[in-house]
């Protein structure tokens, strides 16, 4: 289940691909005989897997060459059938081959109203802050109006 396709920074014909069951992350290389897969990292033991839950995106930071810095989206379950969106900090070993063991550290966390719209993506802008979309948590047609409210987070992007 492949969510999240990227270049690997600073690495030509090197590829991230974010899978999010079973929640791990590859580094796949292509070369002239193929492609070959390696693992970077696994979540699955951070989260619950599949459906609209676990492991939905990831981001690298702008300057992950010199600090080892990705961020992640992750869907959790929560009582009474609604999702938490958490946007995690990981970092990478010194050589960006393998993701560093450390714990991942939580900088945003944004519950939704409901289990369904709460798609999204995470990106760093040009102007280096790191943006978040969050949908606008359901049902349709936002009937509590969270994406023309400018106090929430839900149903736009936020910035970090």
């Amino acid at each position: 289940n492949p969510v999240w396709f990227s270049p690997w920074p600073g690495a030509p014909n090197v590829y991230a691909v974010v899978e999010n069951a079973p929640a791990k992350i590859w580094r796949v290389t292509k070369t002239a005989d193929g492609a070959t897969k390696e693992l970077f990292v696994d979540l699955s033991s951070e989260t619950r897997l599949g459906g609209v839950e676990g492991l939905l995106g990831m981001t690298f930071h702008p300057k992950f060459l010199e600090n080892g810095r990705y961020f992640l989206k992750m869907h959790q379950p929560k009582e009474g059938a609604r999702v938490v969106i958490d946007i995690l900090e990981r970092r990478a070993t010194a050589d960006g081959a393998h993701d560093s063991g450390t714990p991942s550290r939580k900088i945003l966390t944004q519950e939704m109203p409901d289990v369904g719209h709460n798609g999204g993506h995470l990106a760093f802008g040009p102007d280096g802050f790191l943006y978040i979309a969050f949908g606008d948590g359901g049902p349709q047609e936002d009937p509590h109006g969270y994406s023309q409210n400018p106090a929430s987070c839900i149903g736009k992007p936020a910035s970090r």
